[in-house]
């Protein structure tokens, strides 16, 4: 029995040691990880410049007038199924080489004056019926699901573009690739064929660039960054969110939007269309088609862009107003009032924008005569530009003379 008894306690002896038995060191516990940082998403530098002509109509002295004026960045147009039938009269996949050395040259002389270019597809690369779609055609609903080859016709237009422009010449220069210019069903409601198709683009266009910034529009209007939020944000972190903003639309667009009102079948006389078009800013006018007039102003703007706004602070992601305008003949200290208010908002939130448009169509340019006097009717001559410097365009060099100063400022040690 008592050795049953040493036995079992030899063990809880062992264990304990006697009292001159070295003390073993506790085991170390593993240090804590460090916190995991915050994700960082990178941006491009900011831009703003302007939209310009098509590619193949460009001049040389265009971009170089654009840059004097104080812009650091032009949306360059792209119409390749345009030129490959009007121009080159050959096959798209036949011409594009031609034209891409085309764009190529505009690309070098922006890099001569420090510009940054964005690459802006202005058309889809397909035809119907022998012609090119335009933008009232491709907004039609039902035309991208009655058209599935836009998605491998718009996969090869980027993958020939990535493996064309993958040259150190033009790593500093291309600011983006912008994949469509304003996709939307009925001018309001988002495309679920193109929200649906672009992660395929982007991984195209990443096989060849895995660096390149992308541009991304999902749709025309504002409300489209909340109603299809979840659609929207991209795996890829090289994407830049792209809105166009012309609101309110009676007021930035003043006849030319509804109703025929540019057409001189509605109304006899220049003084009768713009009467009836005529808003100021601020006052009462239309955001949207679909929504009664209401008094708009910097507050109701700054509504409007909410959506956008909010996605992209809590995304972190940068945004791009591709386009933005008001027509030439609106009242000019209207025009002047919202230059100020949206430029204003877009710098608040750190936006990149260029506006539409310089020397492009002359109910943009700012070059233009101006005020409710400058308008004619659809099918009339346009004006030759203004003999003496417009309010609108001392107003645009005074904004980029002030904003490059500021970045001058910055820079110093």
């Amino acid at each position: 029995m008592k050795k049953i008894i040493v036995l079992l306690l030899m063990p809880i002896l062992l264990a304990c040691g006697d009292k001159n038995s070295p003390e073993i060191p506790p085991t170390p516990q593993p240090k804590p990880e460090p916190p995991t940082p915050p994700v960082v998403v990178d941006s491009p530098p900011t831009i703003r410049g302007f939209m310009v002509e098509t590619a193949h109509r460009l001049h040389e002295t265009t971009i170089k007038d654009m840059s004097a004026w104080g812009a650091n960045a032009m949306r360059l147009q792209l119409h390749p199924a345009t030129y490959a039938q009007k121009v080159a009269k050959k096959s798209l996949k036949a011409s594009l080489p031609a034209y891409l050395n085309i764009v190529d040259q505009k690309l070098r002389i922006a890099k001569s004056l420090n510009l940054k270019v964005v690459l802006d597809l202005h058309e889809p690369p397909i035809y119907v019926n022998g012609k090119v779609p335009t933008l009232d055609d491709h907004n039609k609903k039902g035309f991208w699901a009655s058209h599935p080859e836009m998605k491998d016709s718009l996969i090869w237009f980027w993958t020939e573009m990535a493996t064309h422009f993958k040259k150190d010449e033009f790593k500093d220069v291309i600011w983006g690739y912008d994949l469509f210019n304003e996709p939307s069903t009925g001018g309001r409601h988002a495309v679920q064929e193109w929200l649906n198709m672009v992660p395929d683009i982007i991984a195209a266009i990443r096989k060849v660039d895995t660096n390149v910034w992308v541009v991304f529009q999902p749709g025309l209007v504002t409300e489209t960054f909340e109603k299809e939020k979840d659609k929207i944000l991209q795996k890829d972190k090289r994407v830049v969110y792209s809105l166009h903003f012309y609101c309110p639309e009676t007021f930035a667009g003043q006849g030319i939007m509804y109703d025929h009102e540019f057409s001189s079948g509605k109304f006899k006389t220049h003084a009768e269309a713009v009467a009836h078009f005529k808003r100021e800013y601020p006052g009462n006018s239309k955001n949207h088609w679909w929504e009664s007039e209401k008094y708009q102003d910097k507050a109701t703007l700054e509504a409007e862009l909410k959506p956008l706004t909010e996605f992209a602070q809590k995304n972190k992601v940068p945004v791009l107003i591709g386009e933005f305008s008001v027509i030439t003949w609106a009242p000019v200290p209207s025009a002047l009032n919202w230059f100020k208010d949206v430029i204003d908002i877009f710098e608040a939130h750190h936006f990149s924008w260029c506006f539409h448009a310089f020397r492009e169509w002359q109910g943009w340019s700012l070059e233009s005569p101006e005020g409710p006097e400058a308008f004619w009717f659809n099918g009339e001559k346009s004006p030759a530009p203004s003999a003496t410097e417009t309010l609108r365009a001392k107003y645009f060099k005074s904004v980029f003379k002030q904003l490059n100063s500021k970045k001058t400022a910055a820079q110093k040690p």
